[in-house]
């Protein structure tokens, strides 16, 4: 099953090329907001980039997570935790989990939350 394209405004941020300062600037204009850790638990940016968000009072946003894991994947548990303090903030109904690689299920998954935003 292929991902059906949506236009919508988007933007892709590595934290692998920009601050985390920077991140938390460049999203500021985007009221959804999908977060993906690389990791089973939580990639350290990840980490960091939320923590600088709470410190600017991220708020009023809508958020998704995609978590990454081979077994047990808890990263998408641990990042809503720590926006817990965050106001206004309304969660996704669906979220995406791979395990491991992308598969057919999380194909699915993806096009669900597609459809969400």
């Amino acid at each position: 099953m292929a991902a059906k394209p949506l236009w919508i405004n988007t933007i892709i941020l590595s934290f692998a090329a920009l601050s985390t300062t920077i991140a938390c600037y460049e999203i500021r204009g985007f009221c959804f907001n999908v977060m993906n850790s690389m990791s089973f638990n939580m990639f350290p940016f990840m980490k960091t980039f939320i923590d600088h968000l709470t410190e600017r009072n991220y708020s009023n946003r809508t958020v998704a997570f995609m978590e990454n894991g081979s077994w047990a994947p808890v990263a998408a548990k641990w990042m809503k935790s720590m926006l817990e303090k965050s106001k206004n903030i309304t969660y996704t109904e669906n979220n995406v989990t791979i395990l491991s690689a992308l598969n057919d299920d999380s194909m699915a998954m993806l096009d669900k939350l597609a459809e969400e935003l």
